[in-house]
């Protein structure tokens, strides 16, 4: 039985994301090796739950390893259907059902920009399909999917293929959910599957910033020159998916970057069709002290409804007392509500009451503090110290056996690389010389304005 649709809603696309395609990002493949790349599980999970709360009625999937023909995409009519049994995860495994209109009305869209397509018949699906698929069935999804691949001679139209998406969408009164499959750089350090090449990593880093400002038609030209040296195979699905999100970058989010195995891993949301209805954001800080005088006054700990800001961004809550001393600051690396008051909200109340350094805030402390609200982009890896700024980025120290400290960027008495690196160290209880992962992430403070 289909779906009804949004009451004025004729179809579309309506969400693209970006998502990684290693088997290790499956728990059961990766074992013991889980916690070197659960930053990018983590990031997959939210992605695909931000997919399915989209509500489509259809996902289209390009995979840059789905079999393919000379010069024509190929396109699934049938049950979607395949395993991670090559990977040693017989168990790790998607069957879901195929859209035969969809795909029907994706060829003939194409056909008209004159970009040929051919069915691909009955087949297992590739890891570059399973791998995000698994993902999204985890998350819930049950619904007809179409898979794609690419040409072997000629991939220059990929987006508009993407195009044809777009139009088939509506023609059908269809809401339909993007996803590109793709990993970045696949020779970020000695020992990664295609060597080592020192611009692999600027690749990633241009790619990566790309998608944080909007990623359109610019995509490819921006990162031309060092494609070859990384061996990607992201940057066609995602001009695929650009090109299905009609070129447009609302609500365009990276919710994750790692490279732990010398692969860069990106999860991005490209486009979210509810981003450009989106309600104004509220006033944090003014969410954060509500917060607190709520728990103080009744205990109250349920946020109230705050609108609907959905994101997956951290957040942290700093309070300063009247004399200007540190009085409390929790908060989280990614969003566990899936909307920024919400999280703000809970935040706020964890700083006030439960942060262990200091004694719980009182009610008649409430007038003098001071509240700042933090918003945190998704963390990337780098390699060494060198490539932070304590102004500019917070760090994230991470040990092998899961220990995590964390620092925010812009702390006044912060000043040196070496002491923000101490500091965070310490906070974990990591050790001066153990081994550690560095990452950094920019954020945006929101100090609270005079008080009325």
């Amino acid at each position: 039985m289909k779906t009804k649709v949004d009451s004025g809603h004729k179809g579309g696309v309506v969400f693209a994301v970006l998502m990684p395609h290693a088997p290790i990002l499956v728990p059961a493949v990766a074992g013991e090796r889980i916690a070197e790349c659960r930053t990018t599980v983590e990031a997959l999970g939210r992605a695909a739950r931000r997919l399915v709360a989209a509500r489509p009625e259809a996902v289209v999937l390009l995979s840059p390893h789905a079999p393919r023909v000379a010069r024509a995409f190929g396109v699934t009519r049938k049950t979607v259907t395949g395993s991670l049994a090559a990977f040693l995860a017989p168990q790790e495994s998607v069957e879901l059902p195929g859209d035969a209109a969809l795909a029907g009305a994706i060829g003939a869209a194409a056909a008209q920009r004159g970009i040929g397509t051919t069915e691909l018949e009955s087949m297992k699906l590739d890891h570059g399909s399973v791998v995000p698929l698994w993902h999204l069935a985890a998350a819930g999804w049950r619904g007809s999917t179409v898979v794609l691949s690419l040409a072997w001679d000629d991939n220059s139209r990929v987006g508009d293929l993407g195009e044809a998406v777009a139009a088939a969408a509506p023609q059908l009164g269809r809401r339909v959910a993007v996803v590109a499959s793709g990993d970045m750089s696949h020779c970020l350090k000695p020992g990664a599957p295609a060597g080592y090449d020192p611009g692999a990593a600027r690749f990633d880093a241009a790619f990566v910033a790309q998608l944080r400002h909007g990623a359109t038609r610019g995509l490819a030209a921006a990162v031309s020159l060092l494609r070859e040296c990384a061996a990607e195979d992201v940057v066609e699905s995602t001009l695929f998916a650009l090109g299905a999100s009609g070129w447009r970058a609302d609500g365009r989010e990276v919710l994750g970057y790692d490279g732990p195995f010398g692969v860069g891993y990106g999860v991005a949301v490209l486009f979210d069709s509810s981003a450009a209805s989106a309600p104004t954001p509220p006033d944090l800080p003014a969410v954060a002290r509500a917060a607190i005088a709520a728990a103080l006054a009744t205990g109250t700990t349920e946020a109230p409804q705050l609108g609907g800001f959905p994101s997956s961004n951290g957040v942290f809550v700093t309070l300063h007392g009247a004399d200007g001393r540190l009085r409390g600051c929790i908060g989280t690396m990614v969003s566990h509500s899936g909307d920024l008051a919400v999280e703000t909200w809970r935040m706020a109340q964890e700083a006030a009451l439960r942060d262990g350094r200091f004694a719980p805030v009182q009610p008649a402390e409430l007038p003098g503090l001071r509240i700042e609200v933090t918003v945190l982009e998704a963390p990337e890896d780098i390699e060494s110290p060198a490539e932070l700024d304590p102004q500019r980025w917070g760090v994230v120290v991470r040990a092998p056996d899961g220990r995590r400290g964390v620092l925010l960027p812009g702390l006044p008495e912060v000043t040196a690389v070496d002491q923000q690196v101490a500091i965070a160290r310490a906070k974990a209880g990591i050790g001066p010389h153990e081994a550690v992962r560095l990452q950094r992430f920019g954020a945006r403070r929101i100090e609270e304005g005079p008080l009325a």
